[in-house]
Parts: structure tokens; C-alpha cells; sequence
């Protein structure tokens, strides 16, 4: 029986994974699609623009959510916290553009498979992205200094004077904040926070 679970488990994880992998190829062809036809939607009045936008075979709609937003990347680089906050709202309005317009939301289901919405749904799997996140910002002080040996493994003489105790606490002590973690999960899961009909996923 054991034998038979595991053996089930593993045909469904290799069924789950060619379906992201048709996902993936579907996704290009549409970008494929929006870079041929971009000039002319570059081009094109607002009339035309719209038309484009609501296209199911290219991604108009989520580079005018992106464009719309206003807001340049290149002005919070030196502000980790913040450009993240920034980047991955943007990124949450772009995939709810593309999962959630109405024109497309039937076809939509194709991008979307069951097995992806369950792994999606899983509160832990967002979770351990949090905590990899965390230990990453932790340990990027150590990260870009080298290490000398000497009986003992001892940081760069010039750590300590470029990073305060409390710097160093405060560091430690950082979690993602919610606002963050919940912007991670629009842009990665888009299809479920659609207003009014929901996305149905594919089998």
C-alpha cells in the first residue's frame, strides 16, 4: 500500500510539473506575441491601445498595469525594504491584470492547474519563502566580507566599523513584513484574488 502512495505521489508530482512546464511555454508565446505587435501597440492611439490590452494572446493588459503604476525601480535601489515593496506591488498588478480580465478569464483556466492552485494554497510553502528570505537579509553582513584563517575563522577588520551593534541587532531581529509576504502572494497566486467570477483551474 505504502509502496502503491508513494508510487501515485510520484506520477502526480511528474504530471503537476508538465503542466507548469506547458504553463511556462504558453507564457512565452504570448511574450513572444507582445514584442512582435509592440510597435504597433506603441504607436497606436488609446482607442487602439484598449483593443490590445484586452487580447488573451498577449500581455497588453499587464504592461499597462505595470506602466500605470507611475513609479521608476531606479529610485529605491538603495532602499532594499522599500524597492521590494515597490517592485512586487507592481508585479501583483500586472498578474492580476493578465489572470483577472474578464475577456479572458475563461481561457485563463489553462494557465491555471489544480495542482498549482493546491501548491499556491499552502500556507507553508510561503512560509519557508519567508524564512529563506529572512536568513539571506541575516546573514548578508558576513556574506560580503571575506574571511581570514588563523586558528580560527575571524571577519574582514573592516566589519566592525561598517556595522554597528545595533545595526547588526536590528538586522537580526528583521522579519518580512506582512505587506510584503501579501504582495508576494498576489503577484505568485493572481488568479485567486479576481473580483467577482473566479479563475477555475485546469485539471
Amino acid at each position: 500500500k505504502q509502496w502503491y502512495q508513494r508510487r501515485v505521489a510520484i506520477t502526480a508530482g511528474g504530471i503537476c510539473l508538465n503542466s507548469i512546464f506547458n504553463v511556462l511555454e504558453e507564457l512565452v508565446e504570448m511574450g513572444v506575441n507582445t514584442v512582435e505587435d509592440f510597435d504597433d501597440y506603441d504607436d497606436g492611439d488609446r482607442k487602439y491601445q484598449k483593443e490590445q490590452e484586452k487580447r488573451c494572446d498577449a500581455m497588453f493588459g499587464s504592461y499597462r498595469a505595470w506602466e500605470k503604476d507611475g513609479r521608476d525601480l531606479s529610485d529605491f535601489t538603495g532602499e532594499t525594504e522599500e524597492f521590494w515593496k515597490v517592485a512586487l506591488n507592481m508585479t501583483a498588478k500586472a498578474t492580476n491584470a493578465f489572470y483577472c480580465e474578464k475577456k479572458c478569464k475563461k481561457d485563463r483556466g489553462a494557465l491555471y492547474p489544480c495542482c498549482l492552485r493546491r501548491m499556491l494554497e499552502d500556507e507553508k510553502l510561503f512560509d519557508n519563502v519567508q524564512r529563506v528570505i529572512e536568513s539571506v537579509y541575516k546573514i548578508i553582513p558576513a556574506m560580503v566580507y571575506r574571511f581570514g584563517w588563523d586558528g580560527f575563522y575571524e571577519l574582514d577588520y573592516r566589519f566592525e566599523s561598517d556595522w554597528s551593534a545595533q545595526e547588526l541587532e536590528e538586522r537580526a531581529s528583521w522579519t518580512v513584513p506582512a505587506n510584503l509576504r501579501d504582495a508576494l502572494m498576489r503577484t505568485l497566486h493572481a488568479a485567486k484574488y479576481c473580483e467577482g467570477k473566479i479563475v477555475r483551474c485546469s485539471k
